[in-house]
């Protein structure tokens, strides 16, 4: 299904919209860690690591798109943050896990509680079709038409 023709004032609503919102700082609360210069991968990280709550570097990666080289680095700076650990998992001692530490899970909670009451607000007014319409906006900003697995394949795509 083809949508109808985008006229130039939309695209420039939409943009602008979409920078005051990540400006606001409404993108992660207003406890972000994002203040104490950790990166955007690193903030997306948290969140997929608070999702999942124990993953290992190469399941960051896919979940974040990035190289594991790059979801590594992110990594790093959580736990030099100290908003994350390593640990050797249970039940193969040679696999490392990565964790959310207290620090960071209050923070995952904090940003749930006021940025995802604002967007179950925004949401609730919506359609179930028009929900999916949102997501699929959203994903396709994000596309550069690069495969998704090529992305997690290509140790160099986020290195550059």
């Amino acid at each position: 299904m083809e949508g109808s023709p985008v006229q130039r004032r939309d695209i420039l609503e939409v943009s602008d919209l979409l920078i005051r919102f990540l400006q606001s700082g409404e993108a992660y609360g207003n406890a972000t860690p994002y203040a104490s210069g950790l990166s955007p991968t690193a903030l997306r990280a948290t969140i997929r690591l608070a999702v999942a709550e124990r993953s290992t570097i190469s399941d960051v990666a896919s979940a974040l798109g990035v190289s594991s080289s790059w979801a590594s680095r992110a990594v790093d700076e959580l736990v030099r943050a100290g908003l994350a650990e390593r640990t050797r998992a249970a039940h193969d001692r040679r696999v490392v896990e990565v964790r959310l530490t207290g620090d960071a899970s209050k923070w995952v909670d904090d940003v749930l509680r006021t940025h995802g009451a604002k967007v179950a607000r925004a949401l609730a007014d919506l359609s179930p079709t028009e929900r999916e319409a949102v997501q699929r906006f959203l994903r396709a900003l994000l596309d550069d038409g690069t495969p998704r697995a090529a992305l997690v394949a290509d140790d160099h795509t986020a290195d550059g």
